[in-house]
């Protein structure tokens, strides 16, 4: 799926653990309370 172009104000010295937790998702699309539907970004 391509991505959108999204205006995002990213501060040039922003930073990224490497290492983390999926917060959400990581189920497929769908309407259940572990799945995410209609993404956008």
């Amino acid at each position: 799926m391509p991505t959108r172009n999204a205006n995002i104000d990213l501060s040039p010295t922003a930073r990224w653990s490497p290492n983390g937790i999926t917060v959400a998702g990581g189920h497929g699309d769908g309407c259940a309370l572990n799945q995410l539907s209609t993404l956008e970004g």
